[in-house]
């Protein structure tokens, strides 16, 4: 895959047929720097999860994806800050593609910093990020939910293999330098609070995707 991205950034690449993919990208602040921050909006939670690519990781909490969810869901979502990306891929025709990908941001996890220069968590964080994605080629499942105000969807993200929640392993993570954890639940004050558990009942999750001709 070949994205519009800077090309000068270190790459990652995907054995199956979209070459290469950016680890870089411009911040959700940076894309909607024409926006001044809206409310929340809060959204109907479903329970379907749904085929992702990683387009480009900004940081541990912040993905770019191409979500791969139905036109009703696209429409739903249709607020979210998201931009055009490109990609070549020699199993599909046309040869040049063009997708949404939708700026997007962990739910509920929140990267603890001991002091306001001290990014050794978020460097932790960045890595295992980096490696589950890299493990499966870019793809990932996701759940979706509201809208935040600076137009990111919320999302919880599952291994592709695995069906892991990785929301749920940052804050489960210890540091290998301090022994500690290096995240915890963030929950908006005015909302309930609610763990990742992707695997409560096989009837409650399963992937829903748009078979594209």
């Amino acid at each position: 895959m070949e994205t519009n991205q800077d090309p000068t950034k270190s790459p990652l690449s995907d054995p199956d047929g979209r070459l290469p993919m950016s680890i870089f990208a411009p911040s959700p602040r940076d894309l909607a720097d024409r926006f001044a921050p809206t409310v929340y909006q809060k959204l109907p939670q479903v329970k379907e999860t749904y085929l992702a690519y990683v387009v480009a990781i900004r940081d541990p909490l912040n993905l770019h994806l191409d979500i791969y969810w139905t036109p009703e869901m696209a429409e739903r979502y249709s607020s979210a800050i998201r931009y055009d990306y490109t990609f070549v891929s020699e199993e599909l025709s046309p040869t040049v593609h063009v997708r949404p990908a939708y700026s997007c941001h962990l739910r509920g996890v929140e990267i603890i910093q001991s002091a306001p220069n001290d990014f050794s968590n978020m460097k932790e964080a960045y890595i295992f990020m980096s490696k589950r994605i890299l493990r499966s080629g870019g793809w990932v499942i996701v759940s979706v939910s509201d809208i935040d105000v600076y137009r990111r969807v919320l999302v919880n993200v599952f291994d592709v293999i695995s069906r892991d929640s990785l929301n749920r392993e940052l804050l489960t993570r210890v540091s290998s330098r301090t022994g500690n954890v290096i995240a915890k639940e963030y929950t908006r004050p005015i909302r309930t609070k609610s763990m990742f558990n992707p695997q409560d009942s096989q009837r409650d999750y399963h992937i829903i995707y748009e078979n594209r001709k």
